[in-house]
């Protein structure tokens, strides 16, 4: 069966100005919260790094503590090095199996992300088409119960001022 082919417009998907706001105020918000404290975290790990070193390497005589410090933070780094390694070495292999698993599922990922934005669009575009709609209808159904309660007072006045109660 031959089709007809699809419009280049919809073939290649565009997002529309506030999906791009949306990805421009997540990527801004990544910046600040994951990014710059990470980097700051880095240089401050660095330079502490680096004084400890100067410090050990300075050679002063009354640096046996210093020295005895030193050596203590280098046996627990290496400690929690190893401890990541062996970690890594458990982790890594679940890992690979899942992305065997796992892997083919890539692809959709984008595409459901494609057809979720498709569909956001298509729901902005309906409620933009429904909303003078909607509004003239609660306007006529507000205007319809003003009018009802005018009668239903006038009626219970008109009862009250013929039978007293």
């Amino acid at each position: 069966m031959n089709w007809p082919p699809i419009p280049a417009e919809e073939r290649e998907f565009r997002p529309n100005p506030e999906q791009l706001a949306r990805a421009r105020a997540l990527r801004r918000f990544n910046w600040w919260t994951l990014y710059l404290p990470l980097i700051l975290l880095a240089l401050g790990i660095l330079a502490a790094a680096g004084l400890v070193i100067w410090q050990t390497i300075e050679g002063r005589p009354a640096m046996d503590q210093w020295r005895l410090f030193v050596s203590a933070v280098a046996d627990t780094v290496i400690i929690f090095a190893t401890l990541a390694v062996t970690f890594a070495c458990l982790v890594l292999p679940a890992a690979g199996i899942g992305l065997l698993v796992f892997g083919r599922q890539k692809r959709p990922v984008k595409a459901a992300q494609r057809l979720l934005w498709r569909l956001d669009q298509a729901v902005s575009r309906v409620g933009t088409q429904v909303e003078p709609a909607v509004t003239e209808v609660a306007h006529r159904v507000i205007k319809g119960r003003a009018v009802l309660a005018y009668w239903e007072a006038l009626i219970k006045w008109i009862k009250y001022w013929i039978t007293g109660r």
